[in-house]
């Protein structure tokens, strides 16, 4: 070989060894879990912008994620922006006991950026041990493996852990540098664990404030001028429990009885008694829960009984149309509002589960002021076997691409609920995944 055809050979090879080392190499899927240093986002511990149009689906769960950001502060401060967002999972998340953590209703999945559910997993080598559902919706069982063990772990959880400091304090740390606080309240039998805030990887704290309910009430940034302020409705129709007043105007009535599901539809069980103004009234005691009721009424002269839905109750379900008493203290998110003035109004109606025989709130909108609003539309819960209420399609001008306004499809012959089967455009119906 010549010096020129070295030359050239040489060349040859360092031109092909830049050409390899400039063309990006396979990476995994951008939603693995594995143990290097954490991505940007981590899609193992939170909920990743869907901004740029992507909907990601889970190809082995079924699982379909969306997040809209409702509201985010101009000006940042710390290393985690301070934004409010919400999150959709169509598989829902198991728990180790009841909750009434569904601040948007029981339709959909929706959770929070700031929503963490905390509940005693009872204990394991002489040490609490904690269910911990993040606002993504993923759940995590974080225990001691052993009692000479420092931290509380889960195995599929590699990217945290937490550290028990032996009094009522848990610490959920994070690859990424940020300490999260939880407390522990309540007594032996009735424990109760909730997030205060957290430090970002610079120890700056963002801070998590209750109200008197045990609703989150306000999160604020390292800059006390940033801040959400979340505020909370009722359910439909809803009173507290206790003692329920029932009061039905007739003044041709001569005797009237309150059935209802409390009593087993034994209507002389709660008579009702009346004033002169013809004004029947009985309290009966009731916990949480729907109550099915009609009046039964007899009229002077008669000797027919008439069941009659309470007409001062629009709540009305079932085959049968009886009326619903709502006694919950569950509530929803009414608005948000930013340190700024911003703010979303979050609108609801609701759907009865004749399956479950529960009422449901539906969120319909989110208002986001100047005529701008998200919609989203739900499947009823008959449609799926275990009577939920899916999402069944989502309009979010706050999303780009095609994520923007999409409609799903379910599968429904599976042994869970929420797979799902087809995404499609919201306007053309034109297919974007099928599973």
């Amino acid at each position: 070989m010549t010096f020129n055809q070295k030359h050239w050979f040489w060349a040859l090879v360092m031109g092909l060894a830049l050409a390899i080392m400039a063309v990006p190499a396979f990476a995994q899927d951008e939603d693995d879990c594995d143990n290097e240093d954490p991505p940007e986002c981590d899609p193992c511990e939170e909920e990743c912008d869907d901004s740029e149009g992507a909907n990601r689906f889970e190809v082995y769960s079924g699982n379909v994620k969306r997040s809209v950001t409702d509201l985010r502060m101009a000006i940042q401060i710390g290393e985690h922006p301070l934004v409010f967002s919400r999150m959709h999972s169509s598989r829902s998340a198991w728990a180790v006991q009841t909750r009434s953590d569904f601040v948007f209703g029981r339709a959909g999945n929706w959770r929070h950026s700031h929503q963490w559910t905390i509940l005693d997993d009872g204990e394991v080598n002489g040490c609490q041990s904690l269910q911990i559902i993040a606002p993504n919706g993923r759940v995590n069982y974080y225990g001691k493996k052993s009692t000479n063990d420092l931290f509380m772990t889960y195995l599929p959880g590699t990217h945290s852990r937490v550290w028990p400091d032996g009094s009522t304090n848990f610490y959920l740390y994070h690859l990424d540098g940020t300490k999260y606080h939880i407390t522990q309240g309540g007594n032996v039998s009735n424990k109760t664990f909730r997030m205060e805030g957290f430090w970002d990887a610079y120890s700056n704290w963002y801070a998590y404030a209750y109200g008197d309910d045990g609703y989150l009430a306000r999160v604020t940034g390292p800059n006390t001028n940033h801040f959400f302020e979340l505020e909370y409705r009722d359910l439909e129709g809803a009173v507290p429990p206790g003692w329920v007043r029932f009061s039905y105007t007739n003044d041709q009535a001569a005797e009237v009885l309150l059935p209802g599901t409390w009593n087993d539809w034994t209507g002389t069980q709660t008579p009702m008694q009346t004033n002169s103004a013809g004004v029947w009234e009985a309290d009966v005691e009731l916990g949480e829960g729907f109550y099915e009721y009609k009046f039964a009424v007899r009229n002077s002269g008669s000797g027919t009984w008439q069941l009659v839905a309470d007409p001062d109750n629009p709540l009305t379900v079932g085959p049968n149309s009886n009326s619903l008493a709502v006694v919950s203290r569950e509530r929803i998110i009414a608005r948000v509002s930013a340190g700024d003035g911003r703010h979303v109004d979050y609108v609801y109606d609701w759907d009865w589960n004749e399956g479950q025989k529960a009422l449901a709130m539906r969120l319909r909108e989110a208002q986001y002021g100047v005529g701008e609003s998200a919609r989203y539309d739900y499947y009823p819960a008959a449609h799926d076997q275990y009577r939920g209420m899916l999402l069944k399609s989502a309009d979010d001008p706050h999303l780009s691409g095609m994520a923007r306004a999409i409609s799903y499809t379910y599968h429904t012959n599976r042994l869970y609920s929420g797979q799902i089967h087809e995404e499609r455009l919201l306007a053309s119906s034109q297919v974007m995944a099928r599973l």
